[in-house]
Formats: C-alpha cells, structure tokens, sequence
C-alpha cells in the first residue's frame, strides 16, 4: 500500500449539533508496510472479505455524514490490532497469535509496541479529541460503537452496554423500541455486554458520556456472502440497499431521543 493514508476518517468533526459522537474501530482495510513483514501469507485471502467483512459498515451508515453526526472511523484493518480491545490483549495477541490469527511469532517486544504505537493508541485520541469537543457544547453525549457479527444468534441486533453500567437503562430502552418498530430483533447484552471503546471512554469520562455498542448481524445487509468473499463489495445487493433504507430512518429517531 501506499505510504500516505491516515489511520481514520473523522467525519463532521466541527457540527456540535447533535450530542453523539460514532465510532466504528473495525471498517478498515489497510495494512501498512511495515506491518506486513510480520504477518502470514494468508492475509491476502483474508482482505477478500473471507472473515472480516465488518469493514462494509463505514458505507453502511454513511448516512450519518448528512446528518450532521460526528463518526471516527478505523481505516486500519482489525488484522493490525483489535480496537475494540485493550493494549494488553493486542500486546498478547500479537506475541502469541492463535492459529487463526494472522501474525507470525518471530515479533520483538519493540515491534509490537511500535505497532500499538502507531495503529491502536491514535484511533482512542481522535475519539477523544471528539468527544472533549462535543462536551465544549453539550453537557452529556452519547458514544454510538457501531459493529456487525456472524452468528446464528436469533437476535439481529445486539445492544451492549454492560449491562445499563455504561448508559443508562432508560436510553438503552429508547434504543431498543425504536430498533424493535422497525421489525429488528434485538438482544440484551448478550453474547456482547461491550467492548473495549464504550468501556475505555465510560470510565475515563465517567458520568459525562453514555457508551452503548450496537451490533448488527451482517446477514441482514450481505445476501451473498460467496460474492463477497470473491472481493465483490454488497453496495449494490438488494439486501444492503434495503438495509442501509431502514437503519437511516432508525438513527434518524435515535438522533432525536439522545
């Protein structure tokens, strides 16, 4: 790749009209170079979409844009580092790989903090360059962590937020009608309570932001997931196009309850 990109996008950084900030760690798709020397040779099958197809979700909700809300998102591949996780789990991660993993072993301590360095610790400041500029003009906000899954979960979309400990249960509830008039099937903190962005940023602001993790199961926007797996990207699948319909008006009633 490229030696010039940027670790994210920041979208609307300077509109403080709504008191939300978004961010969506796992949307990217880029390896550095001086990543890649370390990683198996598999990456590439794996960039087509074989496993990691959370990086469709920045598109998915590029809605937001117009609608005035401020988004962080991840352009570094997840295979880099987990953002959704803490330093000392990437640090073990990548030092000891599991055989699904995609590093090699032969990385020195220097190089793995390099790594956290450089693709992890900078996505937690832009996110909280964002929201101490959004509480300049609010006195409470709210940090949307939005993912897709894989799995055979009855729910299609799964509220996390340690259970009501990182938002409150009233605004967990008004999340969830709305997702539920819209025919979703939502899950309570299960098999997800949060991760590591709404629980880094609750407990470093503690009662001034409320974190909440919304998951969505990616079945519900990729109908043919062997053409994405082949490098076909989902913009144009009828499922996706009918998706991305409903959760615009989704988040359009969540802007106005938050």
């Amino acid at each position: 790749m490229s030696a010039e990109f940027s670790n994210f996008e920041t979208i609307n950084f300077d509109n403080h009209t709504h008191p939300i900030v978004v961010s969506i760690p796992h949307c990217g798709t880029l390896i550095p170079d001086d990543v890649r020397k370390f990683m198996k040779e598999s990456i590439e099958y794996n960039m087509s979409g074989n496993i990691y197809i959370e990086r469709f979700v920045k598109e998915l909700y590029s809605f937001l844009k117009d609608m005035g809300v401020t988004v962080v998102a991840n352009n570094i591949s997840r295979m880099v580092v987990n953002l959704n996780s803490c330093p000392e789990i990437v640090r073990v991660d990548i030092a000891c790989p599991r055989p699904d993993h995609f590093y090699l072993h032969s990385i020195s301590d220097e190089n793995i903090e390099n790594i956290i360095n450089k693709y992890f610790h900078p996505f937690f400041d832009e996110v909280h360059k964002n929201i101490k500029a959004k509480l300049m003009h609010h006195d409470k906000i709210t940090l949307l962590d939005l993912h897709s899954f894989n799995d055979n979960l009855t729910s299609n979309v799964v509220l996390a937020n340690n259970m009501h400990s990182y938002c409150t249960e009233n605004k967990f509830n008004l999340v969830r009608d709305i997702f539920r008039a819209h025919d979703f099937i939502v899950g309570n903190n299960w098999p997800w309570m949060g991760g590591g962005v709404t629980r880094h940023f609750k407990y470093t602001y503690r009662d001034k932001p409320d974190a909440l993790m919304i998951e969505l199961k990616n079945s519900v926007y990729i109908e043919d997931f062997d053409a994405v797996r082949d490098g076909v990207y989902p913009y144009e699948q009828e499922s996706f196009i009918k998706a991305k319909d409903v959760l615009e008006k989704v988040f359009k009633e969540i802007i106005e309850v938050l």
